[in-house]
């Protein structure tokens, strides 16, 4: 039986107005956006938990900076965890979205069937100002804009202080959701993802279409 309660680290990487974001695909049509990141392994720092999953998910070595916000998670088997997050930088290289071998290592197929929780399928560098229409809040999107202000505060319930105040959640998972990509529906129609993201960003399954 896991620790209680477990914890999970993740970045927000941002240059020059732009901020990198991930998409985890469970199957054809359950997706989210989330900032990379994961959960926390026996015997890492927060700091080493990022740096592996950062290089694993979106091919960027970082520097882990300021610590940003902490948030409680709690989902609706009653599994709680606690989101710690960073501002990062990147070290150097470029964004390398998963390929194809990528994918059907982590047990994704070519058409999304997911037989694992950890599909990340498409990661991109996005203007802070359309990180809304991916299922981000206007409450982070606002602290993205003016330097993330509050740093190092403990900000309550994950789901309130990140996802789009328009979106219910029963799930809890990462942020995000609509992914842009055209589509309504958005983090409120949810796959039941086991713990989603285990190994990987820890969301919860939105409808819709990412990568590709």
């Amino acid at each position: 039986m896991p620790s209680f309660p477990r914890v999970r680290a993740s970045g927000i990487l941002v240059e020059g107005g732009l901020v990198l974001i991930e998409c985890q695909r469970y199957d054809a049509t359950h997706w989210h956006w989330s900032f990379p990141g994961g959960k926390l392994e026996r015997g890492e720092t927060l700091a080493d938990c990022l740096r592996r999953e950062f290089l694993e998910e979106t091919g960027v070595p970082i520097e882990v900076g300021d610590l940003l916000y902490v948030c409680d998670r709690f989902r609706s088997r009653g599994a709680q965890m606690l989101d710690v997050s960073f501002a990062v930088s990147r070290l150097g290289g470029g964004v390398q979205p998963p390929t194809r071998e990528d994918r059907r290592a982590s047990g994704v197929g070519e058409t999304g069937d997911a037989r694992t929780t950890d599909g990340i399928v498409d990661v991109r560098m996005v203007p802070a100002s359309q990180l809304k229409s991916y299922g981000f809040s206007h409450r982070v999107v606002d602290l993205i804009e003016r330097g993330f202000p509050e740093r190092g505060s403990y900000q309550g319930e994950f789901h309130s202080f990140y996802d789009d105040e328009t979106e219910s959640d029963d799930d809890a998972g990462a942020v995000g959701g609509d992914g842009g990509a055209g589509n309504s529906d958005a983090v409120g129609s949810n796959s039941s993802a086991e713990d989603g993201g285990e190994a990987g960003s820890d969301g919860d399954a939105g409808s819709g279409f990412c990568g590709g």
